[in-house]
């Protein structure tokens, strides 16, 4: 796929919270949570710039729990 975006700007910000209750998954427990949130500016071909955010879990415990 062919687009004139170009990427101008990233920020991304890393949060890491604890939990109010602890989540047991299998055989693991998550008691803290780390999101990447991501703020991304761009322009198109026309000169017109826009910006969004994304935001993703990076806690993978449920995915790849501890086999027993």
């Amino acid at each position: 796929m062919k687009t004139d975006i170009r990427v101008l700007e990233i920020e991304p910000i890393f949060k890491k919270e604890k939990l109010y209750t602890p989540l047991k998954f299998g055989n693991g427990v998550v008691e803290e949570n780390t999101s990447l949130k991501v703020r991304v500016k761009v322009e198109n071909g026309f000169g017109k710039v826009a910006q969004g955010w994304g935001n993703i879990l990076l806690s993978d415990l449920w995915a790849y729990p501890d086999p027993l």
